[in-house]
């Protein structure tokens, strides 16, 4: 083989491993998410007071707990929210569609003592936030979009369509 052809290959080759690279690492504008999920949040709570947005919860099958969808009144899914219940703890999954990406919001309460008893305390709390961008999960963290995936965010359901079927069989 010609050097000059070897040449053109190693070029190449290394233009292919550097395009990879740079493309794994997309950045996220966290003030622009941030600004987002604050105007979606306050058109959604508007919404919502002036009768706009259609609520419907079922209770989950298998599980103790509950899903609710909320729809607009052309019955584009603005969000989800997902009620796990444990004997010791309860997770709120909250998930808001918006343009560009899925904004989710995750609280776990963990109890000094099973539900069922007196007066459980609760013992911690946890927050995470994150979103899905072109279906990659990313953990909102001390001002930064972490690439992550579902069981480090604990995610049970990370797309739209997986929300929608888990509505559908309860």
């Amino acid at each position: 083989m010609d050097s000059s052809v070897k040449k053109i290959i190693y070029i190449l080759l290394l233009s292919c491993v550097l395009i990879t690279g740079c493309a794994k690492n997309k950045k996220i504008d966290i003030d622009k998410v941030q600004s987002s999920v604050n105007e979606y949040y306050d058109e959604f709570r508007a919404g919502y007071l002036r009768g706009e947005i259609a609520v419907t919860n079922k209770p989950l099958i298998g599980r103790d707990g509950e899903i609710t969808r909320y729809t607009d009144k052309n019955g584009n899914i603005l969000r989800y929210t997902l009620v796990i219940c444990g004997e010791t703890g309860k997770i709120l999954y909250e998930y808001y569609f918006m343009k560009e990406y899925i904004y989710i919001n995750i609280l776990d309460e963990n109890y000094t003592s099973p539900i069922y008893e007196k007066t459980p305390y609760i013992l911690y709390r946890t927050l995470k936030e994150g979103v899905v961008y072109k279906n990659t999960i990313y953990r909102l963290e001390n001002g930064e979009a972490i690439e992550s995936d579902t069981r480090t965010m604990g995610l049970f359901y990370k797309t739209e369509e997986e929300l929608s079927d888990l509505m559908n069989e309860s």
